[in-house]
């Protein structure tokens, strides 16, 4: 079979991932940057079997537009795949969203005894564009480029006019590209190749750390405004019900539990800075790799009656979730599943659907621009 570098395409439908999808007898295809009905020419990035991976280059390639389309504000759409809808309006972007989270709703409804409610409450971002308060830029010092890996997965996009970034980051983000001020900035012990994280931190500076690990120094969401938003659902969730203690499991810096006082809280998580074992106000935090074989265990004998659990993993979820609850249901007074991927959201809560009912499922952007969204789902002890 030949490998095609560009291909003419009629886009059907828009998948997970905020591509165009279309088949072609035997060949599927995956374009970004188009919309449904959207017939051009496109560039293939990638290519596995008989799946093709392509963008629109410029609008000009297309030969017959969507009415849904409009202007991008960002001047790198066509050549950074880091936001995937600003060719269309917010209203588009979160009805695509939407429809995206209802299809893994009804898969999950086939087989679940009593089915959880088909309504999905959306919470939309006020802003789309100057909200995020992190990045992480890749760098070549042999090429001398910085930014974001590019569509091919394999050359670095230079994105000095990211359209994403709070203001102070914006600032910086142009600061370093500069004259490629960024040069100088590279410690001499750096890799030639490597990355680095521009953060606002709490006091509101910017800082730049080379080669750490991402979320140096404690993760935190990238939406402030919309992460309010997400701890003020998780309160008006707990509130409802009484409990006794809290359970904030991936819990990190205890974002999710910090408004739920006075009710005491453990917050589990494998912190970075060594053991942690202490109390911070009604929250106790307690370090513990909670992907080991023993966490499990670990965790049940924390539970005590009427505990309200929070469970925010990594985008790789829980495959062992029914493992970490406890033998009856009626110990568990609330519990609240938020997820970056409502693949393995949907993944993990099927391992429990005997015993849990989803009760509501919440759909909150904090990632406006992009295919990304939070998924919050309640659960609730079957009767």
């Amino acid at each position: 079979m030949t490998k095609k570098t560009s291909i003419k395409f009629e886009i059907e439908h828009i998948d997970p991932l905020g591509q165009g999808v279309f088949k072609d007898e035997e060949d599927i295809y995956f374009i970004s940057g188009t919309l449904p009905s959207e017939k051009g020419v496109a560039n293939v990035d990638r290519f596995k079997k008989n799946i093709y991976f392509g963008h629109l280059e410029q609008e000009s390639n297309l030969q017959e537009h969507s009415s849904k389309r409009v202007t991008p504000e960002c001047p790198h759409f066509f050549s950074c795949n880091g936001c995937h809808f600003l060719h269309t309006s917010y209203e588009n972007e979160l009805t695509f969203k939407e429809k995206s989270l209802e299809r893994m709703l009804q898969q999950y409804n086939k087989n679940t005894k009593g089915g959880p409610t088909t309504e999905i409450h959306v919470h939309s971002s006020s802003k789309r564009l100057g909200y995020r308060n992190r990045i992480q830029l890749h760098y070549d010092l042999n090429t001398k480029l910085i930014g974001f890996i590019g569509f091919d997965k394999r050359k670095i996009t230079p994105v000095p006019d990211c359209k994403i970034l709070m203001p102070k980051l914006e600032e910086k983000l142009k600061e370093i590209y500069k004259d490629n001020h960024w040069l100088s900035l590279v410690p001499r012990s750096s890799p030639k190749k490597g990355h680095v994280e521009l953060i606002i931190n709490s006091q509101g500076e910017v800082n730049l750390v080379f080669n750490g690990p991402y979320a140096h120094g404690g993760f935190t969401q990238v939406h402030r405004q919309m992460n309010t938003h997400l701890q003020k659902l998780v309160f008006e969730i707990f509130k409802y019900t009484e409990h006794k203690q809290v359970l904030d499991l991936f819990g990190g810096s205890g974002n999710l539990s910090k408004r739920l006082s006075p009710t005491p809280c453990i917050v589990i998580d494998n912190h970075q800075e060594g053991l942690l074992v202490e109390w911070d106000g009604h929250q106790r935090f307690v370090k513990s790799n909670l992907y080991s074989n023993k966490a499990p265990d670990f965790v049940k004998d924390h539970y005590k009656e009427d505990t309200f659990v929070i469970l925010d993993p990594p985008r790789s979820g829980l495959k062992n979730l029914k493992d970490f609850l406890p033998e009856t249901s009626k110990t568990i007074s609330g519990f609240v599943y938020v997820s970056c991927n409502p693949q393995t959201f949907f993944r993990d809560i099927k391992t429990i659907r005997n015993n849990y009912v989803l009760k509501e499922i919440h759909l909150l952007d904090l990632f406006p621009s992009t295919y990304h969204f939070e998924v919050l789902g309640v659960l609730k002890p079957t009767e």
